[in-house]
């Protein structure tokens, strides 16, 4: 008899904070409201198994600014 979805995939719990829901809905109002654009942004949180927590988020940024924090990451000697 083959498993169900149920018995072979565990279940994950979600948590996220109030105000995070708040930025992401503020922050595709303020950049593609009415648009077919997607908007990019950055979660964080943490993820201990079978719990994930999203305590924190950043509004996207554009690519040449992503660009420019990896060259100047790079530039710095980090890695």
């Amino acid at each position: 008899m083959p498993t169900t979805v149920r018995e072979a995939v565990p279940s994950v719990t979600v948590s996220i904070a109030p105000l995070i829901l708040l930025s992401a809905c503020d922050h595709y109002g303020r950049s593609a409201k009415g648009t077919r654009k997607r908007v990019v942004g950055v979660l964080l949180g943490q993820n201990t198994g079978l719990t994930v927590r999203v305590t924190n988020s950043f509004a996207g940024m554009s690519f040449l600014m992503l660009w420019v924090i990896f060259f100047r990451w790079i530039w710095d000697g980090v890695c």
